[in-house]
C-alpha cells in the first residue's frame, strides 16, 4: 500500500498520505479503465495497420505479376519486331535484285521475249 501511496503521489505532485482508501482504489479503477481503453484503441489501430498492410500485399502481389507479363510481352515484341526487320530486309534485297538496271547492252530478243539472264551471264564470261 505503501508504494501505491508513493505512486500516487509522484503523478500528482502531491502527498496522498491522508487520502481514504477508497479514494485510492477509485483513482487506480479509473486509471486502469484509462489503460484498458487505450490498449482497446491501439489494438483496433494495429488491426486496422494489418488490415492495410494485407492490402498493400495483395496491390504488390499484382503489380508484381504485371510486371512479370509486361516484361515477357517486350521479351515478345522485340522478338517480332527482329523478325519483321529480317523479312523487310529480305524483301527490300529482292527488290533491288529483280529491278537491277544494266547500261550500255544491246537489246536482244528471242522469240518476242527478252532473255535478261542469260544474256547477262554471256555477257560477265
Amino acid at each position: 500500500m505503501a508504494d501505491v501511496l508513493i505512486i500516487l503521489s509522484r503523478t500528482h505532485h502531491r502527498p496522498l498520505i491522508r487520502t481514504p482508501r477508497k479514494m485510492i482504489v477509485s483513482y487506480l479503477c479509473s486509471c486502469i479503465e484509462n489503460l484498458q481503453s487505450r490498449v482497446g484503441h491501439l489494438e483496433k489501430h494495429t488491426g486496422n495497420m494489418g488490415n492495410a498492410m494485407g492490402e498493400i500485399r495483395k496491390s504488390h502481389m499484382h503489380l508484381s505479376s504485371n510486371v512479370k507479363e509486361t516484361k515477357k510481352e517486350a521479351k515478345e515484341l522485340k522478338l517480332v519486331n527482329e523478325q519483321l526487320q529480317s523479312k523487310i530486309t529480305d524483301l527490300q534485297a529482292r527488290s533491288i535484285r529483280e529491278n537491277l538496271l544494266f547500261f550500255g547492252l544491246a537489246e536482244y530478243r528471242v522469240r518476242g521475249r527478252e532473255n535478261c539472264a542469260g544474256l547477262t551471264f554471256t555477257r560477265l564470261n
